[in-house]
């Protein structure tokens, strides 16, 4: 995760917020084209997500899309 805002960071153009973090162990990960100072480049997104996955320790439920970054994540009780 570092590695892509640091990244985005060295092209001059931030893409996405860096927070909130998560941590899952399966994940499906796919190509996502994305135009940055006019250069195509390409970059990982999550296509679905597969096992356990935890916010500050905690199993939560990760969506795909969301109007914002809070609604991103469904805290499991």
């Amino acid at each position: 995760m570092k590695q892509i805002i640091i990244e985005q960071r060295l092209l001059g153009d931030i893409i996405t917020k860096s927070e909130p973090i998560i941590y899952t162990s399966g994940a499906y990960l796919v190509p996502m084209k994305v135009n940055i100072n006019k250069k195509e480049h390409y970059v990982w997104v999550v296509s679905q997500f597969n096992e356990d996955t935890y916010l500050e320790g905690n199993i939560c439920s990760p969506l795909i899309l969301a109007n914002n970054s809070t609604e991103l994540i469904r805290k499991e009780e």
